[in-house]
């Protein structure tokens, strides 16, 4: 059996300072912010909530996959 990945879901990262980290992914990936709540920074690339969140360091890394 083969799993395809069709998509990127979304991405959560943990850092030592998520503001530097979303300003850095606005700047260089052409993100927008979403919202920032809790030391957690969550960006967007398209019309999803969310794409790319950054928390704080000790936070788990996860990653959504949408595959078939």
């Amino acid at each position: 059996m083969t799993i395809a990945i069709e998509q990127l879901g979304y991405v959560h990262l943990g850092s030592r300072d998520a503001a530097s980290a979303a300003a850095d992914a606005i700047s260089l990936l052409g993100l927008q912010e979403a919202w920032c709540e809790g030391g957690t920074v969550a960006l967007r690339s398209d019309a999803r909530a969310s794409t790319l969140l950054f928390g704080p360091a000790q936070a788990r890394a996860a990653i959504g996959l949408e595959v078939r």
